[in-house]
Order: C-alpha cells, then structure tokens, then sequence
C-alpha cells in the first residue's frame, strides 16, 4: 500500500488551501497525479491506493475534491464517488484507465464531478478540479437554500397556528401574541418554530 500524507509543497500559488484526497490503484501513477496537483498549488491531505482507507480520510477531513481511480484496494472508486455524492462530503473526479463508454456510464451514475482518461495533462486536470469543486459548491448553496426555505416556510406556518392559539385563549392581538412567541423564543434560546409547535402541542 502506498500513503503519502500532509505535503505542502506548491502553497502560496493561486490554489494555495485547496485540500485534495487522491485514490488510485497504480502506484506509479499515483505518484504521477500526487506531483501534478502538488506543483499545481494544491495541499495533498492524502495519496493512497486503499479506498477503504481514502474513504475514511475523506469523512472525516472533508477536502476540497477527490480523485479516485479504479482497482483500490478494500473499496472500488465508483463506489467511493457514489457514497461521497450521496453524503455530500466532496466533489470527485475519476481517472480512468480506458476510453470505455461503461466506465463513463458507471461514473455519471456515481454522481462523479468529472471525467478524465489517462495519461492526463496537468492543465486538463487542474480543469477538473476547479469546475468540480465549483459545481459542488453550487450545488450544496442551492441545497441550503431550498432547506432554509422549506424551514422559514414552515415555522411561519406554525407561528400562525400557535399566534390564532394564544389570541383565543388569552384574547390578544394578533402583535400581542407573535411578541409572547418571540419572548419565549429569545428568553429560552429557541427556535421560533419549537416554541411555536409547543404551544400547539399543548392545545391539545
């Protein structure tokens, strides 16, 4: 097994903090890519030819990007790219070894950020990178938004409820009542909508 840990050569440049984990199978080219991302200006967190140990570093360093190839040991780099997609963890780019359509076909089922055949050229894999972790970004914005959206939706929702509660029982206005949500809420450190569902919850 090959593991080549924290190098920082290359800071400084453009890319200088961009932490990247590399996969791949074949030691020698390994090497290859882990000199190309490292002149480049990247900080590589990992190099290794283990996917089971390269998934690992990546739950729980959360780099920038990944690179995985085929034939790791532990784990396969398709399978790799799928859980990193489905967890939202980091962007991956896969380097194959062939021009297969198969291999193209398993990766963009993967959720894979991008699509290299080797031997690669360090400007076409900087490339990659950079619109892979660009598009991951954008990705995880609009997530975030459409939560937060759902989340603001809801908890106005539940305020009215809780605001139409308190000015029937305790005949307040409707100001009175979003005051009394938003004095519990600030007094206890709550969410407007928990303090919201506990006065629903105890309507009932």
């Amino acid at each position: 097994m090959v593991a080549l840990k924290n190098d920082r050569r290359g800071e400084g440049k453009e890319v200088s903090g961009r932490r990247v984990v590399i996969a791949y199978g074949d030691p020698a080219y390994l090497r290859v890519l882990k000199d190309q991302v490292t002149q480049a200006g990247y900080l590589v967190t990992m190099a290794t030819d283990n996917g089971r140990q390269a998934g690992q570093v990546v739950f729980s360093r959360q780099p920038d990007v990944v690179l995985l190839g085929h034939r790791l040991a532990g784990r396969d780099g398709i399978e790799l790219a799928r859980v990193f997609s489905e967890q939202w963890v980091a962007p991956a780019v896969f380097i194959s070894d062939e021009a297969g359509c198969e291999d193209l076909g398993l990766a963009c089922q993967a959720g894979i950020y991008g699509y290299l055949i080797r031997p690669v050229e360090q400007i076409q894999l900087v490339a990659a990178m950079e619109v892979a972790v660009a598009q991951f970004r954008a990705f995880v914005h609009m997530w975030e938004e459409d939560r937060n959206l759902k989340e603001a939706l809801e908890t106005r929702r539940v305020a009215e409820i809780a605001k139409g509660i308190l000015m029937e029982r305790l005949c307040l206005s409707e100001r009175e009542a979003y005051q009394m949500l938003r004095k519990e809420s600030m007094d206890h450190g709550l969410p407007m909508r928990l303090v919201a569902k506990r006065v629903i919850e105890e309507a009932r």
